[in-house]
This record gives structure tokens, C-alpha cells and sequence, in this order.
């Protein structure tokens, strides 16, 4: 009897431990993605102040987020991952440069809303024909396109500082030369990596953008720019990182600008980094955010041209049976006109 016992008591030990083992391996092992999924839809009229002006609202203008796992998944992670619908695995090594810890990444994030800030205002005070002026400070690269010449030459991060041993002193430097430069020629960058000094030669190709061929080597570039406006504005994005509010930042803005509705009454999300020209850029995650939007009931949703991000997006609304209306964008005039012209709720 008690050999018995013993023999049972072994096998609950087993039993035991092996789940331990089993429970650790799900949850302490991580595999090299990021997890995302649908996340909010936030309204910017308490987030964003322009001084001197009140401005009351009958609907609202949103940015939208998805959420992000603060860590690489582990196995449960992964496999909801799989399995949810609308979620999603990022990989690492598109997410994070080389050697780039999570506090690095979130402060490069923090960084590129910024960046976000400072165009929104300058593209909202000068169409509402207001006081603003900038100042360039630097370049850096944010986007390389997979396939194209920078792709294993530049990184995430790198500080544009002369091309062609010519220092960068504005925004539209890099496009200029590589345009005059011209396709089937080399082009060396200047770059600052680490703190060092390093010099890039790649060749120039022609790729397609926006339905135009134009000479290129695969990057975006984000300018950093000190930007004065009169008055002054305060957008008080706490933790969130990116530059994909811009669009919604910039109509916010302008609205409270205007003293004008330009929401008529309707919930408007939106998605899109916005430069200082006024155009829109493509995001990740867009399908996610059509998600986020139409869970807060959003009558509108702006979405990006470029990335094909219209057309997932479409096809996303399509998916879930959204009444939510997928608006293209190109410009923020784009949306401008479009909000001009949309029926009162």
C-alpha cells in the first residue's frame, strides 16, 4: 500500500512540475514579435488648446491608436495572435533598429509625434491664413521601403547631415538632389549613426509613388523644425507615440482656428502623418484602426491614399459591415473639402 502511494505521489510530482515547465515555457518564452490590435478612438478637442480661442463642437474629431504589447510575446501572445481576428504580429526587426532597446523605441516614438506637432500647426495656421514660421533643425530617416537601394544601407534613426559632401540645410534637400542627380548614378549620404560620421553610397532608381515614377533610393525622411505660431499651441499627447495623428491633429487645430464647426455635427476619426507641404503619409496598423473607429461609433473615417492604406482600410469596413464612410486622402485639403461639402447629422 504505501509503495503504491509512493509510486502515486511520484507521478502527481511529475504532474505537477511538468505543468510548471509547460505554464513557464507559454509565458516566459519569447518569440521576436510584437502584438498588436485595435485600440481607441480619442477625442482631441480636450487634448489640443490654441490659445485665446474657445471653440465649442457638436461632433468630434478623433485620432485613432492601436495597442501594442510592450514586450516580444511570449507563446499565448503568439498563438491570440494567430488566432483573433485583427490582431496582429509585428516582427522585431521591422519595428526596432539594430540594438534598439523598448526605452530607445518609445522615445523615437515620442520623438516623431513631436514632429507631428510642430507640422500639424504650421499646415493648420497657414490655411487659416494665421501667423506661424518654422525653422529647420535636422533630418532623419523614419521609413525605408523594402527592396529599394537604402534597404541594408540605412538605418531607422540615421541623421541625414550632406549629400554629395553638400550639407542639408532644408526639408526638400534630398528629393532636389536625388532628382537632379537623376536615376542609373550613385549618390553618397552623410549620415550621423551613434555619434559617428559615416558616408552611404547607393545607387538611384526609378520607382513608382503616388501613380508617378520619380528617381529615388527608398527612404522618408522626417524633418525636425522649430515652429513659432501666434498664439500659441499646446497639444498634450502624454504617452502616445508616432506620427500617425498628424492628419486629426492639423483639422483640430484648424477648426478651433476658424471658430468653425467643421464637424457639422458628426463623429469624424481619421488616421495619417501630415508633413509640412500638407500631405498626407501612410501609417501601419490601418486596418486595426478602422476596427478601433467604428467599436466608438465613428461616422467618418479619413484614410491615407498612399500604402495601399485606402484600400485596406475599404476592404476592412467591408469585412465588418461598418456604416462608418472610408474617406481617401491625399491632402489635408482633401479632407478639408470633404468635410465642407458632407451633410449636417
Amino acid at each position: 500500500m504505501t509503495e503504491q502511494r509512493n509510486r502515486w505521489l511520484t507521478k502527481q510530482r511529475i504532474v505537477i512540475i511538468t505543468g510548471i515547465i509547460l505554464v513557464a515555457v507559454l509565458y516566459f518564452y519569447r518569440l521576436p514579435y510584437y502584438l498588436t490590435m485595435p485600440g481607441h478612438a480619442i477625442e482631441l478637442s480636450p487634448m489640443i488648446e490654441v490659445d485665446d480661442v474657445r471653440s465649442e463642437k457638436e461632433g468630434e474629431l478623433m485620432l485613432v491608436t492601436i495597442s501594442m504589447s510592450t514586450s516580444e510575446t511570449n507563446l499565448v501572445e503568439y498563438a491570440l495572435g494567430k488566432m483573433k481576428e485583427y490582431w496582429s504580429l509585428y516582427p522585431a526587426d521591422k519595428l526596432r533598429m539594430d540594438g534598439e532597446s523598448n526605452e530607445e523605441y518609445n522615445q523615437r516614438q515620442l520623438k516623431l509625434m513631436d514632429t507631428s506637432k510642430e507640422s500639424a500647426i504650421y499646415v493648420a495656421f497657414t490655411a487659416a491664413g494665421e501667423d506661424v514660421s518654422r525653422t529647420f533643425l535636422g533630418a532623419y530617416v523614419s521609413y525605408i521601403e523594402d527592396g529599394l537601394p537604402a534597404d541594408g544601407r540605412l538605418q531607422i534613426g540615421d541623421t541625414l547631415k550632406a549629400i554629395n559632401g553638400e550639407p542639408i540645410t532644408k526639408g526638400d534637400d534630398l528629393s532636389r538632389m536625388i532628382t537632379s542627380i537623376g536615376a542609373d548614378s550613385d549618390v553618397t549620404l552623410t549620415v550621423e549613426r551613434d555619434g559617428e560620421s559615416i558616408d552611404v553610397t547607393m545607387p538611384i532608381v526609378v520607382d513608382e509613388i503616388a501613380g508617378e515614377k520619380k528617381p529615388m533610393i527608398g527612404i522618408g525622411m522626417t524633418f525636425d523644425y522649430d515652429v513659432q505660431s501666434d498664439p500659441d499651441v499646446h497639444i498634450k499627447s502624454e504617452s502616445i507615440g508616432g506620427p500617425s495623428a498628424g492628419l486629426m491633429f492639423t483639422l483640430e487645430i484648424y477648426s478651433q482656428l476658424m471658430h468653425e464647426d467643421i464637424t457639422k455635427g458628426r463623429s469624424i476619426a481619421g488616421t495619417g502623418t501630415m508633413n509640412f507641404e500638407g500631405l498626407v503619409g501612410p501609417i501601419g496598423g490601418i486596418k486595426q484602426k478602422v476596427v478601433a473607429a467604428d467599436n466608438e461609433n465613428a461616422d467618418v473615417f479619413f484614410a491615407p491614399v498612399l500604402g495601399d492604406n485606402y484600400s485596406d482600410a475599404k476592404e476592412t469596413a467591408d469585412d465588418i459591415g461598418t456604416d462608418m464612410e472610408i474617406v481617401p486622402v491625399q491632402t489635408f485639403d482633401d479632407a478639408l473639402r470633404y468635410l465642407e461639402q458632407m451633410q449636417s447629422s
